[in-house]
């Protein structure tokens, strides 16, 4: 009795689940993080500077190596090659991604704090230059027309950027872990070798107790045998 509740039980669990393959890829998730993001060449966020300080600096100096914090107005929204970002007067500073060595988001950034590693300079932007800027951004086709002259200003030729508060997707959480999977398989695995094990056993048991009861039973015939023959003599002896 107790080998057929223990046979039971074992079957019962091995075939939870049984003859079914699990997908380590089933029930993916993505979740959305909030994280500060770098981009292109990683560095130090140290000794910032505001836009106002590097414009004071360029007075000066021809050039500003320097880590500059600033609100970005906009990105390129065709490449993410470039964007802009605040400075008090209102006037927006042109960031370059180092002859496009890297790229930034092309959209969502507007309004996000932003680190920048990069060479400040004044420079004169052409109109061709300008126009192109102003199509990147999506600009409509009457404010491209209305630029009709250069421009002097602050530039920042940018090597890195980290910018602070983006959302990022993260792929490939499962709602069940793959050792937590595995962990499942190797339990259906060793139940199904253990069901094995405890058939063998049953069969073996049941060989055995045949036999037992085969012995029994030659064992009886030859009692009733013997005591045939005796009833036998008995009568003779009467007789």
């Amino acid at each position: 009795m107790r080998h057929l509740f223990l046979l039971g039980a074992l079957a019962l669990l091995a075939s939870c689940g049984g003859g079914q393959s699990h997908d380590h890829h089933e029930g993916e998730e993505t979740t959305t993080v909030i994280e500060n993001v770098s981009y292109g060449e990683a560095f130090e966020v140290s000794n910032v500077m505001s836009i106002e300080e590097v414009a004071a600096a360029l007075d000066s100096v021809g050039m500003v190596d320097c880590v500059v914090k600033a609100n970005i107005v906009e990105t390129c929204a065709k490449m993410g090659c470039w964007m802009s970002v605040e400075q008090s007067n209102g006037e927006p500073v042109m960031v370059f991604m180092n002859d496009h060595s890297f790229f930034v988001p092309k959209e969502g950034m507007g309004g996000k704090t932003a680190y920048i590693k990069a060479t400040a300079s004044k420079d004169t932007t052409s109109v061709d230059i300008l126009k192109h800027l102003a199509e990147d951004a999506n600009a409509p086709q009457e404010e491209i027309d209305a630029i009709t002259e250069p421009k002097y200003g602050m530039k920042l030729d940018a090597t890195g950027v980290v910018i602070e508060g983006v959302e990022v997707t993260k792929e490939g959480t499962s709602s069940i872990s793959e050792a937590a999977h595995d962990a499942v398989d190797h339990a259906h695995e060793a139940a199904h070798e253990a069901v094995d094990h405890v058939h063998e056993a049953a069969e073996s048991v049941e060989e055995t107790a045949k036999d037992m009861a085969a012995d029994a039973l030659d064992a009886t015939e030859n009692v009733v045998n013997e005591a045939g023959d005796l009833i036998n003599n008995a009568q003779e002896a009467v007789k």
